[in-house]
């Protein structure tokens, strides 16, 4: 009886190969049959019409009312403000110190590793802009990924903690993390720029949405694997969950974070 398991197993096999030779078959001939129904090679008008209209709709609404209506005054604007703060902030201190400890600081960072060829690397492509006279559009961009960072930061970090002691919200937002790490991050500048407009804020927004998804994901698992052991040890020791997270779950997950920050 033990020997027979194997041979019904291994007579599965071939059920499987032409299941697998039969999608390649009914595959290409459904995309056939798909053209000869639906002959041409452009998305039909009335697709076209059912989709693009309401987008065009709501894209003229959101820029007639973008200085009186509630969402626009009471969400955007203070995030369009909150934003820019601290872009000027970063950037104002970029600006502030000489020019060289950007790069050298940069290297270091860089270098911590022992990764010397890309900390050189590193520091001379942020060195090259300013040579050819590009030094300010080259501080915009290190302040816009540098409070894209802190924003992803600042969001992901506790959401990863939430997603890490609830399952069944770890489930339910982690299809939302896929799309968002899938899509193109240029695919965010649309609804961005209906909603704040062109300029540095929509971009940092859709970089913070591109860059989320490794900041929860890596703080969910930098959370749940720390050891058990080190959990229930401050937890005999009357620990409320706040202490545990704040002086043994956060500091061990620390490495796998950072590596989601990175």
């Amino acid at each position: 009886m033990t020997a027979a398991a194997p041979l019904e197993s291994r007579s599965s096999y071939p059920t499987a190969d032409w299941q697998r030779r039969a999608m390649w078959i009914v595959v290409p001939l459904a995309l056939v049959a798909l053209q000869l129904i639906f002959a041409g090679t452009q998305l039909p008008e009335y697709l076209d019409e059912t989709f693009s209209d309401p987008l065009d709709d709501f894209a003229s609404w959101a820029q007639q009312n973008r200085s009186s209506n509630w969402l626009f005054t009471v969400i955007f604007r203070p995030l369009t403000s909150l934003v820019s703060t601290g872009l000027e902030t970063i950037e104002d201190t970029l600006l502030w110190v000489p020019w060289f400890v950007i790069p050298i600081a940069i290297f270091l960072y860089t270098a911590r590793t022992r990764a010397w060829k890309s900390a050189i690397a590193a520091s001379l492509a942020i060195i090259y802009p300013g040579l050819v006279g590009l030094w300010d559009v080259t501080i915009e961009t290190l302040a816009l990924m540098g409070m894209a960072i802190v924003l992803s930061v600042a969001l992901g970090v506790p959401i990863g903690i939430l997603a890490a002691f609830r399952r069944g919200f770890d489930t339910a937002i982690r299809p939302v993390l896929d799309a968002m790490q899938t899509i193109p991050a240029p695919v965010y500048f649309v609804p961005m720029v209906m909603f704040f407009g062109i300029g540095p804020v929509p971009a940092t927004l859709a970089t913070v949405i591109y860059a989320l998804p490794p900041v929860v994901r890596l703080t969910t698992l930098g959370i749940r694997g720390v050891a058990e052991q080190s959990v229930e040890a401050l937890t005999m020791f009357g620990a409320t969950r706040w202490q545990t997270l704040r002086k043994v779950q956060i500091p061990m997950a620390l490495p796998t974070i950072m590596a989601g920050v990175t």
